[in-house]
């Protein structure tokens, strides 16, 4: 399961300076504050910094996250899979970055996908096991769609719970195993034809 360790965001949003929470200490947190504090925002920049794209703005647009005094909006997220500890930095901005990091030994190595954007956003996926749509239904409900797991059709529900509980390995293995005893029964039935063509030889 991804447990969020530390979020650091600078010129993200409506955080002009830089910005830490840590989360690394507590098991359940509330985040509150007036209309326009900057509460959604720190949900905003947990997907960006995963995903690339946010709920409210999505994938596209994304220099409108930059705060208006800011040259570079900036996000580490912190997070854990298991035993292993991760870093993610995106920049958005004069300086676009893209990186993942891992710990080893205490020491930050930069993981090789953090040399194609392409490549490590699908890496950050397989750590997580689960795709944006997956992780903004049933993971972190964007404002407004708390409801969108339950609304969705029985088909929606079924493949959200697949990828949540890692089943997708799986279903690929049915699939495949069904397809192997589809070509193992044509190639009896066409085995059983030459038989039969062949019953009355001598």
């Amino acid at each position: 399961v991804m447990r969020p360790l530390k979020l650091r965001i600078e010129g993200f949003g409506a955080y002009a300076e830089l910005q830490e929470v840590s989360f690394d200490e507590v098991e359940l947190f509330a985040i509150t504050g007036q209309t326009g504090a900057g509460k959604s925002t720190l949900l905003d920049a947990i997907t960006y910094a995963l995903y690339k794209t946010t709920p409210r703005i999505g994938s596209v647009g994304l220099k409108e996250l930059k705060h208006p005094s800011a040259e570079n909006a900036r996000v580490e997220l912190t997070f854990s899979m298991g035993a292993q500890v991760w870093r993610v930095v995106r920049v958005v901005g004069k300086e676009n970055q893209n990186r993942l990091e891992y710990l080893q030994d205490g020491d930050w190595k930069t993981h090789p996908a953090s040399e194609k954007v392409r490549e490590l956003d699908a890496r950050l996926a397989e750590i997580l096991g689960m795709d944006y749509e997956t992780f903004t239904r049933a993971i972190l409900l964007p404002q407004g769609q708390f409801d969108l797991f339950l609304r969705g059709s029985p088909k929606e529900r079924r493949e959200t719970l697949i990828k949540l509980y890692g089943l997708e390995s799986l279903k690929a293995m049915r699939d495949r195993v069904s397809a192997r005893l589809k070509n193992i029964g044509e190639e009896s039935a066409r085995l059983q034809g030459e038989l039969d063509a062949l019953s009355e030889a001598s």
